[in-house]
């Protein structure tokens, strides 16, 4: 499944992925149609395998899945923001 064909303006992208889909189709990097200031986080489930993109500022990879791992979404956005998180967020 390509991102450029469901990305519709939405506030973050979550990807979960084995890496086999994309294997360098065409070239693009799947992100590539996501905006910069749009966090994308993706769990590539291959392992510690290079992923399918760069990292960095709204780019996150994380190696494996485990049920803890969606947790790291609210934590990455308090940190962008300089809360702590045992914060109670801004109003």
């Amino acid at each position: 499944m390509m991102v450029r064909e469901h990305y519709r303006g939405h506030d973050r992208v979550v990807l979960v992925t084995d890496e086999q889909a994309w294997a360098g189709r065409n070239g693009e990097e799947p992100t590539r149609a996501v905006p910069d200031h749009v966090p994308v986080y993706t769990w590539n489930l291959a392992g510690y395998r290079r992923g399918h993109g760069p990292t960095g500022g709204n780019r996150h990879l994380f190696g494996g899945l485990s049920d803890a791992a969606f947790r790291m979404i609210p934590l990455l956005e308090a940190g962008e923001r300089g809360h702590w998180p045992w914060e109670s967020p801004a109003v």
